[in-house]
């Protein structure tokens, strides 16, 4: 986690990937590319680029300064959340 506690999408990746269609208001799902080329899908991001969870994982498996693209495909614009699923802090969350 970086120095404010928050997991953030590199902003020239973010920016690339613009505009992304919203699950809920300020909230999409989204695939992830890193570095060496491993994909995760079902991504949660916050806007602007914040990442608040990751589809099966209750820790963040992956670095996210190692980003290098994120898209939406047809499965993500068809995801949906669930309680069973851990959520990350934003600086909206109140802790």
């Amino acid at each position: 986690m970086n120095e404010n506690n928050y997991y953030l999408v590199p902003e020239k990746v973010f920016r690339k990937a613009q505009p992304l269609k919203e699950y809920k208001q300020d909230v999409s799902f989204t695939t992830v590319e890193l570095e060496n080329g491993k994909k995760y899908e079902g991504v949660l991001i916050l806007y602007p680029n914040y990442i608040i969870a990751v589809e099966g994982f209750s820790e963040i498996p992956f670095k996210p300064e190692k980003i290098i693209n994120m898209y939406q495909t047809h499965d993500d614009l068809k995801r949906r959340s669930s309680s069973d699923w851990t959520y990350w802090r934003h600086p909206w969350d109140g802790k």
